[in-house]
């Protein structure tokens, strides 16, 4: 119960970060600018770290030090003024503005009209310290109308499946989950996420989240995105059945030495309610060697409510030593079995770019993806640039 109270309390915070935003100058000169796109990103987050020395962060937001492996700890306490947001917080909020006017600026660079802006998926030990809330993402898109839309659920959501294990979950357990899902619905999401089945950690300042797609409150969240016809953002790693931890990944402390079957969950909540729209992000991202393109396209052929969003991020040969089944060569070339499957779904497929967008010479460089991931469809015939380009994401997400 304490992760509904401390829910609560987000909530509350929320209220008042809205509130101050509504005071505000805006950062652009004309927000009615909608830009020479015609495309949607389906997947793009704002990020303030600063450059320099930084706190050990999770999903952009500080860490208290290294974990047992798949050891969960409960938020800690930290107490807010009452009175409202802090003047730290209130340059966090104009950072985020400025960071989403930057994003505007990149947008407009490759033909990308809107994109969905989410916070992260968070862990319970993240649960008010990490400022990417649904809340700042949702003042940015009020700012912007035209050019953003929100997806919620990761600051909120996430981190109360994460913090209980099945067993735990009971009716009152439900009531509380179910309500904070629908205020986010009234709150204009067009989907919940990102949502997270099992994300690993890259580094150190990293964390790992583990909690099966077909947990009690994954599946109520399930009937919730069908009854009001909005999708779930998922990231998760593909794991067929349990495996030992690819080495770059093992030498990372809060991995666990095996990592957990992620496949068999993931269809039965894709079976759960045929009516819930699923979109599996990041794909061409593979940091186990199991998402491959025969992999999808039997998920895709079974499970009709299924939906893909590709991902081409920069190759960074410290981090990730390996690139199983990407999409692309090194050359950035479609490649041929990756090229095959998107054309026998073009109405599946979508762009999710991933890419944690800042302030230029202020927040901390971070891999690039956006023109990487924009780039594939160039190589794409105009139609089938086109469905999953735009016109994919417009339908599943409900978009204007």
């Amino acid at each position: 119960m304490r992760y509904y109270m401390r829910g609560y309390h987000i909530l509350i915070i929320s209220l008042l970060v809205m509130s101050l935003v509504l005071e505000l100058p805006a950062v652009a000169a004309d927000n009615k600018d909608t830009g020479k796109g015609k495309y949607i990103d389906t997947h793009v987050h704002l990020m303030i770290l600063r450059e320099g020395p930084q706190e050990q962060t999770g999903a952009e937001g500080p860490f208290q030090g290294p974990r047992q492996k798949g050891e969960m700890r409960p938020p800690p306490d930290r107490p807010r003024d009452k009175a409202g947001p802090k003047p730290s917080e209130r340059s966090e909020i104009l950072d985020y503005l400025a960071a989403g006017e930057n994003l505007i600026k990149i947008m407009d660079q490759y033909g990308v009209k809107k994109a969905l802006l989410m916070p992260p998926p968070q862990i319970p030990e993240q649960v008010g310290r990490v400022r990417n809330s649904s809340a700042v993402n949702l003042a940015v898109v009020k700012k912007h109308p035209e050019r953003f839309a929100l997806v919620a659920g990761g600051s909120e959501l996430n981190p109360l499946i994460n913090g209980t294990k099945p067993s735990e979950v009971n009716e009152s357990i439900r009531t509380g989950f179910r309500r904070e899902a629908e205020k986010l619905v009234e709150s204009g999401a067009k989907g919940f996420g990102e949502m997270s089945v099992l994300h690993v950690a890259m580094q150190e300042k990293h964390n790992y989240s583990q909690a099966a797609a077909d947990h009690p409150l994954f599946l109520d969240l399930a009937d919730i995105a069908a009854r009001h016809n909005i999708p779930i953002d998922i990231h998760m790693e593909a794991v067929l059945s349990p495996m030992e931890t690819p080495p770059f990944l093992a030498n990372v402390s809060h991995n666990p030495k095996t990592l957990p079957a992620t496949i068999p969950a993931f269809e039965r909540l894709l079976q759960h309610n045929r009516k819930a729209k699923i979109v599996w992000q990041h794909i061409g991202w593979d940091n186990t060697g199991n998402q491959t393109p025969d992999l999808l396209q039997r998920l895709l052929r079974e499970h009709p409510n299924l939906y893909a969003a590709l991902r081409v991020e920069e190759f960074n040969l410290r981090m990730r030593p390996f690139r199983p089944n990407a999409l692309t060569g090194d050359d950035g070339t479609i490649k041929p079995e990756w090229r095959q499957l998107i054309g026998e779904f073009p109405d599946r497929f979508m762009i999710g770019s991933d890419e944690f967008v800042g302030i230029p010479g202020v927040t901390r460089r971070m891999p690039k993806s956006f023109a990487l991931t924009w780039a594939l469809l160039e190589q794409l015939p105009s139609d089938l640039a086109w469905k999953i380009g735009h016109e994919n994401a417009a339908r599943v997400y409900n978009l204007k």
